[in-house]
């Protein structure tokens, strides 16, 4: 996992990966959210770090997971948020630039994010059958072919609240092969950002 900096931004080879951390408070109501992501960097994985036990009142850590996956231009920001203050503070935006590393792929790593095919538009249909309290509506989806298939789906979701909250979050999405039911369920759901 090797990464450059230089004054336009971050420098990567396609498919590498980055992992950017923040320090946060939940003690405190500080914490830190993913607000914008586009081109072609997708989020892995984001991960709360609380402090130990008897480090009452310690900051913990935000950890933010991206990951390369289309070469030209990209983009991240962040955003600040604390439970006393109503707005947002917004991050400055972060400028990617991915090279391609010319590498032919095999089959197991993901595609890029694509709008949606008809199959994969039903595929989450089913796994958001019984979800209640968010609108999920999909903007694009990436696969990947293992045992089953994997989805990541970038959707627009709006809570149920009154007023609404807009907001995007990366569903993930796994259906099993047709040997072990076929079954579709979601494995994880990712908010970009909460107000």
């Amino acid at each position: 996992m090797e990464e450059k900096e230089n004054s336009q931004g971050r420098s990567l080879k396609l498919y590498e990966t980055f992992t950017v951390e923040r320090e946060v408070n939940f003690n405190t109501g500080e914490n830190c959210f993913l607000s914008r992501l586009e081109g072609g960097l997708i989020l892995l994985d984001e991960d709360a770090i609380e402090p130990d036990a008897e480090l009452l009142g310690a900051p913990g850590k935000k950890v933010f997971v991206f990951k390369a996956v289309a070469p030209g231009k990209a983009l991240y920001q962040l955003a600040q948020t604390h439970v006393s203050e109503a707005g947002v503070l917004y991050e400055q935006i972060q400028p990617v630039e991915i090279e391609d590393d010319h590498i032919d792929r095999k089959s197991g790593g993901w595609t890029d994010h694509h709008e949606l095919l008809p199959e994969e538009m039903a595929v989450f249909q089913e796994a958001m059958r019984g979800v209640v309290g968010v609108q999920y509506t999909p903007v694009s989806v990436a696969v990947q072919i293992v045992e089953g298939v994997n989805y990541r789906y970038v959707c627009k979701s709006v809570t149920a609240t009154n007023p609404p909250r807009e907001s995007y979050a990366m569903v993930y999405v796994h259906q099993a092969l047709p040997c072990y039911g076929g079954e579709v369920m979601i494995t994880k759901i990712v908010p970009f950002l909460r107000d």
